[in-house]
């Protein structure tokens, strides 16, 4: 009976260290349909002027050309607009619990974006549970932003409430 708990016991601390982490072979997703990324000199820039430090890793966001929003939504069937890139050493590490529309770096200029890991864009998600509180549209719709509801710069002019065109 000992040996059997024991047997037990074993086998669910292995499920326990596996977790619900991205799959790697060496530096590159496994297991799952990715698309990889050459990023442009100004991706590259962005993420070069954001460093490591102990206590907060490199994970910067970046805007997708049109190129490669294209290549996303061909291979992918969805392309956000923004992915946030990830170290690979920071990647390997972390659980997938609230992971959205992410790009592991796995090489110099080269990211790889896990096709599991893409959904609704931050923008849109927020953007559409706004105009549905605010009764504009129905559970289902996705709205795009219109001049009406983009935020006004200071000083400029708002108009009433009333005056809003995008109903």
């Amino acid at each position: 009976m000992k040996t059997l708990i024991r047997i037990a016991l074993l086998l669910l601390s292995i499920v326990s260290v596996r977790g619900d982490g991205i799959p790697f072979e060496g530096n590159r997703v496994a297991r799952y349909a990715t698309t990889v990324i050459d990023m442009t000199s100004d991706q590259m820039a962005a993420l070069d002027q954001r460093k490591d430090t102990p206590n907060q890793p490199a994970i910067v966001w970046i805007a997708l050309t049109e190129m490669q929003r294209k290549r996303v939504l061909d291979e992918a069937g969805f392309a956000p607009r923004e992915i946030e890139v990830w170290p690979l050493a920071q990647a390997q590490q972390t659980c997938t619990c609230e992971l959205l529309n992410i790009a592991v770096r796995f090489e110099s200029g080269r990211v790889e974006v896990p096709h599991f890991l893409l959904g609704v864009d931050h923008a849109d998600r927020f953007r559409t549970r706004d105009d549905r509180v605010a009764g504009k549209t129905k559970p289902n719709e996705q709205r795009l932003p219109t001049p009406a509801s983009v935020t006004p710069a200071a000083g400029a002019p708002v108009a009433p409430p009333s005056a809003a065109t995008d109903h």
